[in-house]
């Protein structure tokens, strides 16, 4: 795996009901904090906290940041380690292309609602109206055997299957557990990207309520 920095709900449709706080984050490594690096802790999983910088092995686009979203392509012949700080320093070359806000996505292959969200979000890039200021992170548990998700499911299935250019995380252990149950998916979260707090978590796909969060965010 090679190692680059990128410099990146209401209850509706869900799998199955929401259970935030499923895992200790105090437990979780979320590397050094402090001005210039990440905000550090303490780290919390509902609206207001801290999100702490947990970190995954990802698909991205070459110079994901400094790249529109309808203008990337994923690089789907290795992997990079990516996390929430990515997002918080981004790269100093492209100013004009730092995101403010990042959507987590968190979804399985066996979520009939999470591919349908996911081919949403496509969409709204592929037509021109996705908000250039929202980064864009999907995170994959499971494949579509329930088994923990694999670099070949997402490279060869999951990727093809939705049309997905925005990174695509690999979080087999589940570190997004802290959130939420895994049968609710999909799982959503804004991160404002200035402060790293959540600004909102929803299960279920209900991505209107995303729009008007984002659109609320913004005003």
């Amino acid at each position: 795996m090679k190692t680059l920095i990128i410099t990146g709900v209401l209850v509706f449709a869900a799998c199955s009901g929401d259970g935030a706080n499923q895992a200790d984050l105090g437990s979780v490594d979320s590397g050094p904090c402090g001005v210039g690096i990440y905000p550090c802790g303490p780290y919390g999983t509902t609206v207001g906290n801290t999100a702490a910088n947990l970190t995954f092995s990802a698909f991205a686009a070459p110079d994901d940041l400094c790249t529109v979203e309808k203008d990337k392509t994923l690089d789907l012949s290795q992997t990079v380690s990516l996390s929430f700080a990515s997002w918080h320093l981004p790269p100093t070359g492209c100013a004009d292309k730092h995101k403010q806000l990042l959507w987590v996505m968190v979804a399985a292959g066996w979520c009939a609602p999470c591919l349908k969200e996911a081919k949403e979000v496509v969409q709204k890039i592929q037509d021109g109206s996705f908000d250039a200021r929202v980064g864009l992170l999907s995170i994959l548990v499971e494949d579509k055997d329930h088994l923990p998700v694999s670099e070949a499911f997402v490279r060869d299935l999951w990727v093809k299957e939705t049309g997905v250019s925005y990174p695509v995380a690999l979080d087999p252990n589940f570190q997004m557990g802290a959130y939420f149950t895994k049968s609710s998916m999909p799982f959503n979260m804004l991160i404002d990207l200035r402060t790293m707090k959540i600004q909102h978590r929803q299960v279920g796909n209900q991505t209107a309520e995303i729009w008007r969060q984002i659109e609320a965010f913004f005003k």
